[in-house]
């Protein structure tokens, strides 16, 4: 096993050169090698790869789940045809976590499709706090604005995990929900308040990306509490480059 796996090192190089033999032997041993270490490195190494691209459908699919994460990830660079819906398998089927966080990095860089939103939408609900934050983020790439009540809901739920509530906050302002502005607002000022709670700081600095994003016109207004000479310095400056970001909606 040892020798196989250190001999991917140059096949993946002749590959990516070119190589189509290099690429068949790589595409091989995601298939068919008996060690599953050694599968999820040629995964790794197949990005871009088109001789390995159905392998890598295919090894979304396989027993050990590094060699489907490894896969999905492969996949995840630039979604083949058929990439998509291994992503909406996994993530509707597969029992580890780090594997569907994976898929939904695939889902990230789908076309328009409801099935896609779907898909997401019910990864928000997700029992594992990784995968609601991933498909928050997804959410947040794909622009997907029919999707802001339920990102919404994550941010306002007080028992979700903070991580997912803090992404939740970036990605209101990546939507351009202006409804969320008051909210965002009330979150942010949060920031580097004396007793307020550890998890409460992530949130604020989301909340403060968010309005970044958004760049309401009465932003300096709203941050004023956070630009006070009694705030911590940190907290100053984070508020100015709020101030100084350049918005995303229009």
């Amino acid at each position: 096993m040892r020798v196989r796996y250190l001999a991917l090192g140059p096949l993946g190089e002749l590959a990516h050169a070119g190589d189509h033999v290099a690429a068949g032997r790589l595409a091989e041993a995601i298939a068919r090698d008996a060690d599953w270490p050694v599968r999820a490195r040629a995964a790794e190494l197949a990005v871009g790869v088109p001789e390995a691209q159905g392998m890598l459908l295919g090894a979304s699919r396989d027993p050990q789940p590094r060699v489907r994460e490894a896969a999905l990830q492969a996949l995840a660079a630039s979604p083949p045809a058929g990439g998509v819906d291994a992503a909406r398998a996994v993530l509707a089927t597969d029992g580890w976590s780090f594997v569907k966080a994976q898929a939904i990095a695939v889902l990230a860089k789908a076309p328009p499709s409801a099935d896609v939103d779907d898909a997401l939408r019910r990864a928000m609900r997700d029992a594992a706090g990784r995968v609601r934050a991933a498909a928050i983020i997804a959410v947040a790439l794909r622009h997907t604005v029919a999707l802001h009540g339920a990102v919404r809901e994550r941010l306002d739920d007080l028992d979700e995990d903070a991580e997912v509530r803090a992404a939740a906050a970036s990605a209101l302002g990546a939507l351009c929900d202006v409804p969320s502005v008051d909210r965002l607002t009330e979150l942010a000022r949060r920031l580097g308040v004396p007793g307020a709670g550890e998890d409460e700081q992530p949130i604020a600095f989301a909340s403060l990306v968010g309005l970044a994003a958004l760049q309401p016109a009465d932003l300096r207004a709203r941050l004023a509490p956070l630009l006070a000479r009694t705030a911590p310095p940190y907290v100053r400056a984070a508020a100015e480059k709020a101030l100084e970001a350049r918005g995303v909606c229009h």
